[in-house]
């Protein structure tokens, strides 16, 4: 999933629930959730998800989620605080 606007959205919440994502060949630096926050603010929350085949982010170091540009994200992984929007 990629989470990315260059519009005129201000700021998006994205929630994924439950998720299981799988991929049929790693893309290098590619986390199953990408976030690019330089255009839009975004409040991610992902809850109880599973991933199998993908990469370790390029910036997170987390084959489930990375943000890989912008600092403009809230993002909590299962009740836990893993990013605060600048």
């Amino acid at each position: 999933a990629l989470l990315y606007n260059e519009g005129a959205v201000v700021a998006q919440t994205a929630t994924f629930e439950n998720c299981t994502f799988n991929a049929s060949a790693k893309a290098e630096d590619k986390a199953a959730i990408e976030i690019d926050s330089r255009f839009t603010s975004y409040d991610v929350n992902i809850n109880n998800c599973v991933e199998t085949g993908f990469d370790l982010g390029n910036v997170s170091g987390n084959s489930l989620w990375n943000q890989k540009f912008g600092n403009k994200t809230n993002l909590w992984v299962d009740g836990a605080q893993k990013l605060t929007r600048e």
